[in-house]
């Protein structure tokens, strides 16, 4: 219990760094430097699955149903998969973006090195929790994503030559290199020297046949979190998108509260009691997810929506208060993709990737599809109105898949 409460206050100090930090940057910053923070970091988020491959969605299944002896094998067999992953794909990436001009040139030296360091982290961060070691993962999710923020805030306040996206970029550097260096270190304690000199690659091509299926599904939907900022500036310019960036930012502190409160205890539970094939102990521990899952988020959505306007008073900037209903469909969409987990996670304990695929295929095209038919008419509120249509049927379609396989299961026995 004293676990789960420290982890919940590290994960809390983090998210609260994150809203703190980008409070200030809404308050002395251009709104259009707000706007290319957040291409940055929607950039940054959706390459990050491109650079792995999705390969975790494989090797965090194998080891938590492995014993803890065989660890150190499989993460050094992980580890030379993202080597050639990184060689791969590294310059694919840097073309793209070059060739779209997705991010400004002046900003692509700062997204290469947080790239690689954030993906990095992030891997860290599933291994810790696949190894049940939560509260270390939520340590080092701080200093990845919290303390560097805290630092920069103090600076930012003091001196006023501090408040540019250059400054903002090397901060996050530090605080992303600190977290990997922090992982590593713990993950030395392990027993290397009875590794071997090998790599498994069957393992890694097995990996492989499952991981890129469901890269397909994530880069699907997950184009939703990167897209939403280009057809956001598209539709409404540069300073309209600093304001959806911040939007966004505050309504997507429900999923890392979530993550800390809820995924990261339960869903190694749920994914264990599916392993051992007991019907009703699934049952049991799916239906514990879902309880708390709701229960956070209605508490969670709630203060958001009472915390909202006194916040945009303090920015002192109207035009953030005169785009407020923008908020309140942000919410909403963060409310429903967080609800879509509870089956996401029941259907990614019984390998059931196939209708993850599915859902997220088709949840991508919906926003897509949505984004169009509402564009002329709504303008800047497209966006946000898009997503809602996108993550309610995300939603509504793993739950009635996740019920499908619940019958076909309790059929069979």
């Amino acid at each position: 219990m004293l676990g789960r409460l420290v982890n919940m206050s590290l994960r809390g100090a983090t998210l609260s760094s994150r809203f703190v930090l980008l409070f200030f940057l809404a308050r002395f910053m251009k709104p259009e430097d707000v706007g290319e923070y957040g291409l940055v970091c929607a950039t940054i988020g959706y390459a990050m699955f491109v650079l792995g491959l999705d390969f975790y969605t494989y090797s965090t299944r194998e080891l938590i149903a492995s014993e803890r002896g065989r660890w150190p094998r499989l993460l050094k067999d992980q580890a030379a998969f993202l080597l050639v992953c990184y060689a791969m794909t590294l310059p694919a990436i840097l073309l793209v973006i070059e060739l779209t001009g997705a991010i400004p040139w002046s900003a692509v030296g700062w997204f290469l090195v947080l790239l690689i360091l954030e993906h990095l982290s992030q891997e860290f961060n599933r291994l810790l929790i696949a190894m049940s070691r939560p509260l270390l993962a939520s340590v080092v999710l701080f200093v990845r994503s919290g303390a560097w923020c805290i630092v920069f805030l103090i600076a930012m306040i003091a001196v006023p030559e501090v408040r540019t996206l250059g400054w903002l970029f090397a901060s996050w550097t530090c605080g992303t290199a600190v977290a990997v260096g922090i992982a590593l270190f713990t993950l030395a304690r392990l027993d290397w020297p009875s590794v071997g000199k090998g790599v498994d690659w069957p393992w890694i091509r097995r990996g492989l046949k499952v991981a890129l299926p469901l890269l397909v599904a994530t880069l699907a939907l997950r184009v939703l979190f990167t897209a939403d900022r280009y057809l956001e500036r598209f539709v409404a310019g540069d300073e309209l998108l600093g304001v959806y960036t911040f939007y966004v930012g505050v309504a997507g502190a429900l999923m890392g509260f979530l993550d800390a409160a809820v995924f990261s205890f339960l869903s190694p539970r749920l994914i264990a009691v599916v392993r051992r094939g007991d019907i009703e102990d699934t049952a049991r521990a799916f239906n514990q997810f879902r309880d708390a899952t709701v229960r956070w988020l209605v508490g969670l959505a709630t203060l958001c929506a009472i915390a909202i306007e006194p916040v945009l008073a303090l920015i002192g900037k109207p035009i953030y208060m005169a785009h407020l209903q923008m908020f309140y469909l942000t919410l909403a969409g963060s409310c429903l993709f967080c609800l879509s987990m509870v089956p996401h996670y029941g259907l990614y304990a019984h390998r059931e990737d196939a209708a993850i695929i599915a859902v997220n295929f088709l949840g991508g095209a919906t926003f897509l599809a949505a984004f169009f038919v509402f564009a002329s008419v709504l303008h800047e509120l497209a966006v946000p109105v898009a997503l809602i249509c996108a993550f309610a049927f995300v939603c509504v379609g793993k739950f009635v898949m996740y019920r499908r396989l619940c019958a076909v299961r309790l059929a069979e026995a």
